[in-house]
């Protein structure tokens, strides 16, 4: 499968399967590993869909983190508001 195949090929994350779709989710736990392999796998190889919206917020979110501002009640705010426009809540843009 493709995000297993992923998930080998950056040597982080796994595939988590849902029982009640036919997609799954790619999960990456540890911050490090999305700064140092996930974001410059997506630079290097970008996506051309709706979901390069999702992908740059992301990175938005990593920026928050990274700084260290979502120890803050303003910086969580910052994030839940770039959350509600990811996924779903783009479909809204």
């Amino acid at each position: 499968m493709l995000l297993e195949n992923l998930a080998s090929y950056l040597g982080c994350g796994t595939y988590v399967p849902r029982h009640t779709e036919e997609a799954g989710a790619f999960v990456i736990q540890n911050f490090n590993d999305i700064e140092s392999k996930l974001i410059p796998f997506l630079d290097k190889y970008p996506l051309r869909s709706n979901k390069a919206k999702d992908v740059a917020r992301a990175r938005r979110v990593a920026q928050i983190i990274k700084e260290k501002r979502h120890l803050s009640q303003s910086g969580l705010d910052e994030i839940f508001k770039i959350k509600s426009g990811m996924n779903t809540g783009r479909q809204y843009e």
